[in-house]
């Protein structure tokens, strides 16, 4: 009874850790840290984005975004749903999905865990770049 009982048991402390890869599990899908900074490399805002589900180019998640204190007014501290599209190694990750005219949205590549690129506000007369972003996998 003992010599079956020992492998089960590594089979589950090796799938409880994460040591089992799933053959149908997104790279994309986890928890990322984000920076966002302006143009002249001041940090505007960090949070995290979760991508839990994912069906075919398109993962929905939760994202957080912690404004920093001199950030102005254009940024706001946000903890909503959130979706990426994938296509290749471009990304772009939608802060406000719901909204045609306003939020924030990424526009870059993911490669490796990690999302990286521009970052863009959105409003009525366009999508504005407003500084560079990246997002680590952890």
């Amino acid at each position: 009874m003992k010599p079956i009982l020992a492998p089960i048991l590594l089979v589950i402390l090796l799938g409880h850790s994460g040591c089992i890869s799933r053959p149908n599990g997104s790279p994309l899908l986890g928890e990322y840290q984000m920076v966002a900074v302006d143009h002249s490399g001041r940090r505007v805002f960090t949070g995290s984005i979760s991508l839990t589900s994912q069906e075919q180019n398109l993962a929905k998640g939760q994202c957080k975004i912690i404004k920093e204190k001199d950030a102005g007014e254009a940024i706001l501290d946000q903890d909503a749903r959130c979706q990426a599209f994938m296509g290749g190694k471009k990304i772009t990750v939608d802060f406000a999905p719901s909204l045609d005219d306003a939020g924030l949205f990424f526009e870059g590549e993911f490669e490796d865990g990690r999302m990286t690129g521009i970052w863009l506000s959105r409003s009525i007369g366009g999508n504005t770049p407003q500084g560079e972003f990246s997002a680590i996998k952890n």
